[in-house]
């Protein structure tokens, strides 16, 4: 397996987007239109993005040289190769690769629209969404691109197949961009997502990381917004949720299911947190 060492770099837009991109299930939201571009660059090769001219957002992998952007915010941003790059649609920049070697990229371009088929963007800057050193995801984005070019017959569907698991797993890669305490925390939260149907305590929770009890309390709360147990209990209301439009649960099956042994607490909760009852969300 080639792994890349990285040069120092210039003040890299490291945004975590793992939170954009996993509380894209929270609303409703499709894949629109799709493409993949993959292209060798002669440097410097200077382009210009007007706004208006690209329209979809995009995941760019920087397969050979050195990619450098300029913006309004951001002045001579290098992306390596094994960045991934993320473009908002309507993005306006000043791009250019350095000489000393030939350049190569892939570009999957995507749209993501709500039921009323407003545009989403994950972000809306240009971001290092995350870094792929062992090349682990290099295959997925090559495989897409060699699928888009061979048109076969479902090709879009693939490709769109393809681009929700590359979102989901961009999203778990991107927490790599955190340190210290903070990718602690991290570590925690994601524990927590994958275990919040359990009994788990805050205790089971500071385990995991290597800082004081009241230190990740206020640090959790720095990077989610609310409480632990707060956290933990949305994220079962919000299975319940789930549970609940299809039709087949009744509120205090869903509110049990979901780790509430109180049907009366599961409903107070519930109407603090979403501003309707639960039964609300049962179809008529």
């Amino acid at each position: 397996m080639i792994k890349i060492k990285y040069k120092k770099r210039r003040e890299v837009p490291e945004i975590n987007i793992y939170d954009s991109i996993f509380s894209l299930p929270e609303n409703e939201f499709f894949v629109g239109d799709f493409a993949a571009v993959r292209k060798e660059i002669i440097p410097p090769a200077h382009f210009k993005c007007h706004k208006n001219l690209v329209l979809y957002q995009r995941f760019v992998y920087v397969v050979k040289g050195t990619f450098i952007f300029n913006d309004e915010v951001h002045k001579n941003v290098r992306f390596e190769p094994g960045d991934i790059i993320y473009l908002p649609s309507d993005v306006v920049y000043e791009s250019y690769w350095e000489k000393d070697e030939i350049g190569e990229f892939i570009s999957l371009n995507f749209c993501l629209y709500d039921p009323l088929h407003n545009n989403i963007n994950l972000f809306d800057d240009l971001v290092l969404a995350c870094k792929d050193p062992d090349r682990k995801l290099f295959s997925v984005f090559d495989e897409v691109q060699e699928i888009w070019n061979k048109s076969a017959r479902g090709h879009k569907l693939q490709c769109i197949s393809h681009l929700y698991a590359l979102l989901y797993r961009i999203g778990k890669y991107s927490l790599r961009l955190e340190e210290g305490s903070k990718n602690a925390i991290s570590k925690a939260v994601i524990y927590l997502e994958n275990h919040f149907l359990n009994d788990v305590t805050v205790e089971d929770l500071v385990k995991l990381t290597n800082v004081g009890e009241c230190q990740f309390r206020r640090s959790f709360k720095a990077l989610k917004g609310m409480s632990p147990i707060k956290y933990r209990n949305m994220l079962r209301m919000t299975k319940a949720i789930d549970l609940l439009k299809t039709g087949e649960y009744s509120v205090v099956e869903a509110s049990m299911i979901v780790g509430f042994d109180d049907p009366s607490y599961f409903s107070k909760l519930f109407k603090k947190q979403f501003g309707q009852s639960p039964s609300s969300y049962i179809p008529q």
